[in-house]
């Protein structure tokens, strides 16, 4: 997938939305548990698409009027390397290269 689709683009996954899902509503289980009557919660995410729809599919636990806020934050990312996956070709050509006899 990494050959056709930049890493900051890959969507999550239907596991993954569910997933989220589910901790959405353990987190706001938590926040009740502790038995304050006005919290809200302010989400933090990165730019990266299947973070975006981490959050999409976590906030669904919460009611619109316990969410302050959201905030995109690209220092938050992955490291992003670029793709850098070579064919096989391009790797043999960039072995042989690699280990030709030098002569000085």
């Amino acid at each position: 997938m990494y050959t056709r689709v930049a890493d900051p683009k890959i969507s999550l996954t239907d596991k993954g939305k569910a997933e989220a899902e589910a901790v959405g509503r353990k987190i706001r289980e938590m926040i009740e548990k502790d038995g304050a009557d006005d919290w809200k919660v302010y989400f933090y995410v990165s730019p990266y698409r299947r973070t975006l729809e981490t959050l999409k599919s976590l906030g669904r636990a919460f009611e619109r009027s316990r969410i302050a806020g959201m905030r995109e934050e690209p220092r938050l990312r992955e490291q992003d390397f670029g793709n850098q996956i070579l064919s096989s070709s391009c790797l043999l050509q960039n072995i042989a290269i690699q280990n030709q006899p030098q002569f000085n």
